[in-house]
């Protein structure tokens, strides 16, 4: 027992006293991350409509310009269920499924926070993302599929945690952008805002680093 209260008092000092991790010039990230997203308050009507949500799983590879900037490309898959309900009484509520693929390219900044193993991260990006919809409509029964591109730029601010010189956690919390939408039958492209920073929104990522350094080094 006195053994593993002395493991215990030396862990604390380590994380307490030890010197952050940092990163260097020419180190590489690789990282894999999954999201998900539930929406509890549009779930529908009647006993064939279930809750609506939303998957997410991506990767990226980064390389560090130097021990603050990052810059890097990233691939990811989606899945999401959601429900649509109209106004006009001669039209029915309905439910939408998406799938997507998407390509990135971004920019991060580290700042390291009271100089330990915690970092505030925040990205700009750009993104493509390619979907695919399929919609039935509850009283017709009747389905509809259509393609569309999505092309998006914005900012995703995160919090790091280095477990060690070479593997990191990171949390995202939220974003903000600004979206170019076009269906595959439309001429246009339509534009938007978007600002999420919904306590439902989750999205966890493990990184690990090569070349990585302790700050004390």
């Amino acid at each position: 027992m006195k053994v593993w209260k002395t493991m215990l008092v030396l862990l604390c000092c380590n994380f307490a006293f030890h010197a952050g991790a940092q990163f260097q010039k020419g180190s590489i990230l690789l990282e894999g991350n999954a999201g998900y997203k539930l929406d509890f308050k549009n779930k529908g009507q009647g006993s064939g409509f279930k809750t609506p949500y939303q998957v997410n799983i991506g990767m990226q590879g980064g390389y560090f310009l130097n021990a603050g900037n990052e810059i890097g490309i990233g691939l990811d898959w989606g899945k999401s269920r959601s429900y649509i309900s109209y106004y006009d009484p001669f039209l029915n509520q309905f439910t939408q499924r998406n799938s997507y693929i998407a390509n990135s390219l971004y920019w991060r900044h580290y700042t390291p926070i009271g100089g330990g193993r915690l970092l505030f991260a925040y990205s700009v990006g750009a993104s493509a993302l390619f979907s695919q919809f399929t919609g039935r409509d509850f009283a017709t029964g009747e389905e509809t599929r259509y393609s569309a591109t999505n092309l998006r730029i914005g900012l995703s601010p995160s919090l790091v945690y280095m477990l060690n010189s070479k593997i990191g956690l990171r949390g995202n919390f939220g974003s903000l952008g600004f979206d170019f939408y076009k269906p595959e039958n439309d001429k246009y492209w339509s534009n938007s805002f978007s600002l999420n920073f919904s306590p439902q929104s989750l999205n966890f990522g493990l990184f690990f680093v090569l070349n990585g350094v302790e700050a004390n080094q």
